[in-house]
């Protein structure tokens, strides 16, 4: 299916590793223009040489724990406009509620909530001023939906994200400015190799899935990028579950 995204100016925050790099490197595949942010130098130039052989790609470091809008208006002028914005980023730290404390606490709600906030409000002012509107997708996870032991912090943050998509997919929805959430489950990534650093807890989220597998980050770029397209133009403040089965709730 040819998504039309040849010559979409997109950014993906946290694009150089993981399931963001997977979106980039699918949203290059269709043609796109993108630009794909963190703050490790090594990772950002690694990841420009392989998505240099599918087209153009820029690459620029940026902390999404502080305030990072003017990284983005230099991408903005780099890429003379934004069409799509994908909004990812680490997750926050391990622990149950007695574990974690405050400083935990507020570095998650910096990088992992606040990031997003910034972003998506710069990035739809940009998106109203243009004719087509635009897309954002917002990388959370199926914990939004079935919290995860010993992930609170990341289960309260991500909860909110979801909401906070469904509230501004009434407010862009104007502007023809399409919002949602993508929910991954178990993938295969540096996160999820720390996270199951110990054969039971890797052979127990395995046995979690309905496909009985983890997911390759590639699924969920796929995913991604056809949310970013207009074949899914009337698809907005929607969660979209791509977790194997993980989660078993209806709600």
């Amino acid at each position: 299916m040819d998504l039309h995204l040849r010559d979409k100016k997109a950014i993906i925050l946290a694009g150089t590793k993981g399931i963001g790099f997977a979106i980039a490197e699918q949203l290059a595949d269709e043609g796109a223009r993108v630009a794909i942010g963190s703050r490790n130098l090594g990772n950002i130039h690694k990841a420009e040489r392989i998505l240099m052989t599918k087209g153009e790609v820029i690459g620029f470091q940026v902390d999404l724990s502080g305030d990072f809008i003017n990284e983005l208006e230099w991408v903005f002028e780099k890429l003379k406009g934004l069409d799509i914005l994908v909004v990812n980023c680490g997750g926050p730290a391990k622990g149950t509620f007695e574990q974690v404390n405050d400083e935990q606490w507020q570095e998650g709600i910096d990088s992992t909530l606040f990031s997003a906030i910034r972003a998506i409000r710069w990035a739809s002012e940009k998106m109203k001023k243009n004719k087509t509107g635009g897309r954002i997708l917002v990388v959370t996870s199926m914990s939004a939906k079935q919290p995860i032991p010993d992930l609170v912090i990341s289960n309260v943050i991500r909860s909110g994200l979801t909401s906070m998509t469904k509230t501004l997919s009434r407010e862009l929805g104007p502007y023809n400015i399409a919002i949602n959430n993508i929910l991954p489950g178990y993938v295969e990534t540096d996160r999820l190799k720390t996270l199951s650093d110990k054969p039971e807890i890797k052979e127990e989220w395995l046995n979690r899935t309905a496909l009985k597998r983890f997911a390759d980050p590639s699924e969920l770029g796929r995913v991604g990028a056809f949310l970013c397209s207009d074949a899914a133009s009337y698809i907005t403040g929607t969660d979209i579950l791509v977790d194997g089965g993980a989660v078993t709730s209806s709600r």
